[in-house]
């Protein structure tokens, strides 16, 4: 089929008056006179819950979403209708600040549902996090799961109790929005008792409709939980033992609570007559919703394995049968004691003097210490069978200049990972208080930052150095930067002695030495490099 010169002619004048029109609606939609870029800074906020005007997104006749009509109008924007041209306006979306940041942030929740469906805690965080352009508060719950992240670390963040609109108490903000999926909450501990509100006078039914209160206790009936025990939020039926719902699976949580940490301190008993470790494991990982304080009973044999070794430090603890034992693996492995606490510095019933220490011909000296003295024993024999000292350490007494004392160390004792610097005797800053006594042994210390360092200890710390655990076991872990690595890793004790040196011939970033022989304690880690020494600090646990 042959097309003409003149159907060709026609079809290219109308293609051009087509754009010409286009172009002519362009230009009738910006008007150039209108642009301000200096109102504009203040007009095109991405979000602002203060001030309607500054937030009330319209699409532009160019299909551009503006945060506001002014922000319109100061981009010369000549027309535009309420409402955004969109759902999700990526460029709301402010990337500076993560959304750990942004809950830390929030001061009072406004839960909103999205124009994508999805819930918010605020406004704020649908628009900036999410990028959303319109929302409701209609038909909001209180938890959802969208959020919820059990690998996050929030074990850093202190400890500022909320109540959920679950009527649940969480450790922090952090904890109810990521590890409990919940949209609200208020910035104190939920009251489930309000003892004002009691009122026994109130006559109530004798009929049993029990209902489950939030303090996990059954009771006859709603009249009665809320009038006779001022019971604030109850749910119908008894209280089961195990409830699901309690239940968060999340290390990082029973880390904190000291679950792996300590696993034969604060034992409860559970209502389905089970010993565990303490009342965060019952709870958050069992879901247990009742216990009692202490073991369901004091020596279980069924705990008894002799094929879990324990090993041979020395860490006295006391069993709640009254006995002494020399650490609290034996004490739970070899006698089935559900419960220790640590010995006291003096046990009369230590001394037993039938027992032959041979002070003159094994002089091999330690410093016995109870109660801010110390006494030089000739052996540790002595120091246990005759004198009934449970506390000492290998080598004479120091004098009260010594900085570190490694019986103050007491890895039973919780520390949490809140930062409050404070600069050690040793000139070492430590992240706080806590930390420095009871981790390292630091006898004493000043608020803040050390500004100064009497040791090679903070040489070449920008040198990136990652060693852990501390408090350790049986293996420490370093991790280099690729760049940096040691020659050799030395440890010595806290009086300077070399006990193990490991030469790194393959260079990885990745190194591990196993130290599982030397008893509890405080000890140096050397790293040497070419042309530098950086010392750090760890300490050996007694668990297992």
């Amino acid at each position: 089929m042959k097309i003409s010169k003149i159907t060709i002619f026609f079809k290219i004048a109308l293609f051009i008056l087509i754009a010409n029109i286009s172009y002519s609606q362009e230009l009738d939609c910006i008007d150039t006179t209108l642009i301000d870029t200096v109102n504009m800074r203040g007009a095109c906020i991405k979000y602002t819950g203060y001030h309607p005007l500054l937030f009330g997104p319209v699409c532009g006749c160019d299909s551009m979403t503006y945060s506001s009509f002014l922000c319109a109008t100061y981009h010369g924007v000549t027309e535009y209708t309420d409402g955004a041209c969109s759902c999700i306006e990526p460029s709301f979306i402010d990337t500076s600040m993560d959304l750990i940041d942004r809950i830390l942030y929030i001061k009072d929740t406004d839960p909103v549902r999205g124009c994508d469906g999805k819930y918010y805690p605020t406004p704020e965080i649908a628009v900036l996090y999410g990028g959303v352009t319109s929302f409701t508060r209609d038909s909001i719950p209180c938890v959802v799961d969208t959020y919820i992240d059990s690998t996050l670390d929030l074990s850093m963040y202190p400890d500022r109790s909320v109540c959920g609109c679950d009527k649940r108490n969480y450790r922090n903000k952090l904890e109810a929005f990521f590890y409990g999926g919940i949209l609200s909450w208020k910035d104190h501990k939920c009251n489930c008792i309000e003892k004002f509100k009691i009122d026994t006078t109130v006559v109530c039914p004798d009929n049993y409709d029990p209902v489950c209160g939030c303090d996990r206790v059954t009771y006859q009936n709603q009249c009665i939980a809320e009038n006779h025990y001022g019971v604030q939020y109850t749910k119908p039926g008894e209280c089961p033992c195990v409830d699901s719902t309690l239940i968060l699976s999340d290390s990082v949580l029973h880390y904190k609570h000291n679950l792996f940490l300590y696993p034969f301190i604060d034992m409860v008993c559970g209502c389905d007559s089970v010993t565990y470790a303490n009342e965060v494991a019952a709870q958050y990982i069992f879901g247990i919703s009742r216990w009692t304080k202490g073991p369901c009973k004091c020596v279980d044999s069924t705990e008894i394995d002799e094929n879990i070794p324990c090993p041979s430090y020395y860490y006295p603890v006391i069993g709640c049968d009254s006995n002494f034992y020399e650490n609290p693996c034996i004490a739970h492995y070899r006698y089935g004691v559900m419960s220790v606490n640590p010995a006291p510095c003096f046990l009369e019933q230590l001394i037993d003097t039938t027992v032959e220490c041979n002070p003159h011909f094994n002089y091999d000296p330690v410093c016995g210490v109870c109660d801010g003295d110390t006494i030089t024993f000739p052996n540790e024999c002595y120091a246990k069978y005759r004198a009934g000292f449970t506390r000492y350490y290998y080598g004479e007494c120091l004098n009260d200049s010594v900085c570190v004392d490694t019986f103050l160390i007491d890895t039973f004792k919780y520390c949490s990972d809140f930062y409050d610097p404070v600069c050690g005797c040793d000139s070492i800053t430590y992240t706080n208080e806590c930390i420095a006594k009871y981790r390292y042994g630091v006898k004493k210390w000043k608020k803040g930052k050390c500004t100064t360092s009497n040791s090679n200890i903070n040489k070449g710390e920008n040198v990136l150095v990652k060693i852990y655990p501390n408090p350790f076991v049986n293996r420490i872990n370093f991790m280099f930067d690729v760049d940096n690595i040691p020659e050799s890793i030395e440890i010595l004790d806290i009086y300077g002695n070399k006990i193990h040196k490991k030469i790194i011939k393959n260079k990885s970033v990745n190194q591990t030495i196993y130290f599982d022989s030397a008893i509890s304690g405080i000890y140096l880690i050397n790293l040497k490099f070419k042309n530098r020494l950086i010392v750090k600090k760890i300490v050996k646990s007694y668990f297992h």
